[in-house]
């Protein structure tokens, strides 16, 4: 398995775990302003795991180079 890989299952990983504490937020009643900063941080590790997947050859870990790249 090649470094890629590993990162793009790490960064998986980290959108699924952040997925199911934003769940359990939801559920325990949390905060909206918690749940919401759970759920943007989901969509970021899962676009970052999406970066390493294409061909773009995108190489950033920064939110401002996220949303620059939109």
């Amino acid at each position: 398995m090649t470094d890629r890989e590993v990162l793009y299952l790490y960064r998986l990983g980290q959108a699924e775990e952040t997925l199911s504490e934003a769940e359990k937020m939801l559920q325990e009643n949390f905060s909206p302003r918690s749940i919401t900063n759970r759920a943007y941080y989901t969509m970021f590790y899962a676009v970052l795991a999406l970066f390493l997947k294409t061909s773009l050859n995108i190489k950033t870990s920064k939110h401002i180079g996220i949303i620059s790249t939109f």
